[in-house]
């Protein structure tokens, strides 16, 4: 049975498991130092069309914590808005991992920051005793196994002692970044990213015009939230399905994923169907 918690449930894609298994063959050079590690940031530097260091760790609060504690020192500040996961869901991990530097949460519509809102942070204040701000973090979801790509190469400098002082440096590092290789080539990233937003606009569609639930937000990528009433809710879980309740802005959470079928979505609005009929 497929699930609507996290598109983390979801297996590894065939394009990525393939390159897994094709870096499996063989000896190669450990730490990074292989081909596929080679070629996969090669392949990111034609993607952004720029000469930029890439790094492999093996999460996102380890990219996010390293990446801003290489741009920040302990008196700095990160501007992020007030749901973003580095603020409510990496334990303190940029903080830790900076010694220190301040997070500055700035509220906005849909969990996006507006240049205006950045600025007012900006200019707040300018003394001695407030935290300098340096730098803007901006959310964005990935798989497992992140890549932290550096644009101004004079940043990255040192960037590999911190990800082994932190625990991140692979010492397989091609098992973190064939399956890169797999999604990037012939565009198997785009292709599973359009199928999950599909499926998201599919059940946002659904729980509309079948059941007059309308989602939370606009739905513009692969996530879907919507305010459940109790009864319809409790339903859901009796009947085996999985979907968590947001803990930032109330409601319920369904995340779709690069295999959800569209035959689940629709069994998922059956359900929600019958228990609101069931309720009336």
């Amino acid at each position: 049975m497929q699930h609507f918690a996290s598109d983390n449930y979801a297996g590894i894609c065939p394009e990525a498991l393939a390159a897994l298994l094709a870096a499996n063959d063989g000896h190669v050079r450990s730490y990074g130092d292989d081909e596929w590690t080679l070629r996969v940031a090669d392949r990111l530097r034609e993607l952004f069309e720029t000469d930029c260091d890439v790094y492999f760790v093996f999460n996102g609060t380890a990219a996010n914590s390293l990446a801003l504690a290489a741009l920040c020192q302990p008196y700095h500040s990160v501007i992020c808005h007030q749901l973003a996961h580095v603020d409510t869901d990496e334990c303190g991990a940029p903080q830790f991992f900076s010694n220190g530097a301040t997070l500055l949460a700035v509220s906005g519509e849909q969990g996006k920051l507006t240049p205006e809102a950045i600025v007012e942070v900006v200019t707040r204040r300018s003394d001695i005793h407030y935290p300098k701000p340096k730098v803007v973090t901006l959310t964005m979801g990935l798989p497992v196994g992140e890549a932290v790509v550096f644009f101004d190469r004079k940043l990255s400098d040192d960037f590999s002692y911190r990800c082994k002082q932190a625990g991140q440096l692979a010492s397989k590092m091609r098992f973190l970044s064939a399956p890169w290789l797999g999604i990037l080539e012939n565009g198997a990233w785009l292709r599973h990213a359009a199928h999950a937003n599909a499926m998201a606009r599919r059940l946002a569609a659904g729980l509309a015009e079948g059941t007059g639930l309308p989602a939370l937000f606009p739905v513009q990528a692969n996530g879907v939230f919507v305010r459940l009433p109790g009864r319809i809710e409790a339903g859901l879980r009796a009947r085996g399905w999985l979907f968590y309740n947001f803990i930032a802005a109330g409601g319920a959470r369904f995340m779709c994923g690069w295999d959800t079928a569209p035959e689940t979505v629709d069994r998922l609005l059956a359900d929600i169907r019958e228990l609101a009929a069931e309720s009336a």
